[in-house]
C-alpha cells in the first residue's frame, strides 16, 4: 500500500503540485468508474427483468398448449369409444 500513494512523496524538481492533481484525477476516476458500475447494474437489471417477463409468457403458452393438448386427447378417447359401441 506505501507504494500507492508514491505521488504524496519525494516531489522532485518542480513536481510538487504533481500529488494534488493525481489525487484529484484519482477521485474524478473512481466517481466516472462508480456512474460506469451503475449503468452497468441498470442494464443488466433490466435484461434480467426482461428474461423473466419472457420465462412467464413461455410458461403461460406452455400451460396453453398442455391444456389443447388434454383437450384434445379427451375428445380423441371419445371419438374412439363412440365407434367402438356403434
Amino acid at each position: 500500500m506505501e507504494n500507492f500513494y508514491h505521488y504524496n512523496k519525494n516531489n522532485h524538481g518542480g513536481l510538487e503540485y504533481y500529488g494534488p492533481y493525481m489525487e484529484m484525477r484519482d477521485k474524478e476516476n473512481q466517481r466516472v468508474l462508480m456512474e460506469e458500475q451503475y449503468n452497468f447494474l441498470q442494464k443488466q437489471k433490466a435484461e434480467i427483468l426482461a428474461q423473466q417477463k419472457y420465462r412467464e409468457e413461455q410458461r403461460k403458452g406452455a400451460n396453453l398448449e398442455k391444456r389443447l393438448l388434454i383437450l384434445n386427447t379427451l375428445i380423441s378417447i371419445i371419438a374412439l369409444l363412440v365407434s367402438i359401441f356403434k
